[in-house]
């Protein structure tokens, strides 16, 4: 499993993403990476992804995303946008960033 870290997500915008759930398979797009790290917590890395899919509403949930390039990764979606066009979803990161 890659390690996730904003870079390889910024460098992965525009792509598409896949969950498999239940017996249908979703594709989401990341469409941001938005840097949430904080001077005052300088040991950690926080960044919020930003997803959406034209595809059927997802629950809040766990879910793992395949990716062409980053292999699976299991992230907690959260919905925070619905039209009839699309849905968006949010996954923060928040991790301890490894010593060099």
């Amino acid at each position: 499993m890659t390690t996730l870290n904003q870079d390889i997500f910024k460098n992965s915008l525009n792509t598409q993403f896949s969950i498999q759930h239940a017996d249908d398979k979703t594709q989401l797009t990341l469409i941001e990476c938005s840097n949430l790290t904080s001077e005052n917590v300088p040991d950690y890395e926080r960044f919020s992804l930003i997803f959406e899919s034209s595809d059927a509403l997802l629950s809040q949930a766990t879910y793992t995303l395949e990716h062409p390039a980053m292999g699976n990764q299991d992230l907690f979606l959260v919905p925070i946008h619905g039209d009839e066009k699309c849905f968006q979803y949010e996954a923060v990161i928040n991790r301890k960033i490894d010593a060099a």
